[in-house]
């Protein structure tokens, strides 16, 4: 949700159409939920802060102090416990000093979590590297590793599942503002045209996914919104208070894309060792089609190809 959206929300809400209101507020429960702040950061700290001073009063007082800080500041008790854990780790590597400590002096972290704030930092600084050129390539990358390893399958599942798909965020951690919503159309060329069958495979690559996501979209699952389970408590309605669905398109390139000089089996049903691609094409038939995004480019993939991520 955007900065101006959230003004609009916070002080100009009764001006609004009932529409813009209704929209307004499922977007601003998403943000609450899911969006990523220095200004919740920031109240997060006062909010901790004013709940520490309240434990000096006495008791039959301070439940009732606690409950006023946090109705005046807007939130639940179980989302503030949301941000403490978003915001205040202390060894977390979103925060600067931990990332410059692990860097040049990991010795002050103390011995009984830096194993843990060292691994992390290591999932950090993968993840801040992720782009929408760096996850295609991962793809490429374990589906050309196909003959050596069984489970590329799976690995090229995994980076759809949580790298691109989940780049649907409402908005993305600090350190990964930059990415956003990865819309397929805007997956850069790879321009590997010294390969043409790696070419030929990354354009039938995000063409099937094109396919696989607009399936999604229909069926009611998003990729810009992500249901949370208790929109009902707060009167939205899932199908009517959000914008309407976003469906991708292929970026230009991969229509440009010529097909690869030889036959390549990508994943079929009807592979078999030894058997050749005029073999495996001709075993798929009629009744059991290949993908048509691969087959168009002289490669062969089951029909449901990267389906059911």
């Amino acid at each position: 949700m955007r900065l101006d959206d959230r003004v609009r929300w916070l002080f100009l809400f009764r001006f609004q159409t009932k529409e813009k209101q209704r929209l307004l507020k499922a977007q601003y429960h998403q943000w609450q939920v899911y969006g990523y702040s220095y200004i919740v950061a920031v109240e997060t700290l006062l909010i901790s802060v004013f709940l520490c001073i309240t434990q000096l009063l006495p008791e039959r007082h301070r439940k009732r102090a606690n409950e006023i800080i946090l109705h005046i500041f807007g939130i639940t008790p179980h989302l503030y416990k949301t941000y403490l854990d978003r915001y205040l780790q202390l060894w977390s590597p979103d925060h600067v000093h931990t990332r410059l400590i692990v860097r040049f002096c990991p010795i002050l972290i103390p011995f009984s979590t830096r194993r843990r704030v060292l691994s992390r930092y290591q999932f950090w600084i993968k993840e801040a590297a992720q782009s929408p050129a760096s996850a295609l390539s991962d793809i490429l990358d374990h589906i050309e590793s196909r003959a050596d390893d069984k489970n590329w399958n799976i690995h090229v599942r995994n980076i759809v599942e949580f790298t691109i798909w989940a780049g649907g965020r409402v908005e993305k951690p600090f350190h990964l503002r930059s990415h956003g919503l990865w819309s397929l159309k805007d997956f850069p060329d790879p321009q590997c045209t010294h390969d043409p069958t790696r070419y030929a495979i990354a354009a039938s690559v995000i063409e099937q996914l094109v396919d696989v996501f607009n399936w999604r979209t229909k069926h009611g699952l998003r990729r810009d919104y992500i249901e949370v389970g208790d929109e009902a408590s707060y009167g939205i309605k899932w199908d009517e208070d959000f914008p309407p669905r976003q469906m991708e398109e292929a970026p230009a390139w991969a229509k440009a894309v010529p097909a690869a000089p030889d036959g390549v089996i990508i994943e079929s049903a009807y592979a078999r060792k030894g058997l050749s691609y005029d073999l495996v094409l001709a075993a798929h038939g009629d009744l059991d089609p290949p993908n048509q995004h691969f087959l168009k480019r002289n490669l062969l993939a089951d029909v449901n190809f990267l389906q059911f991520v």
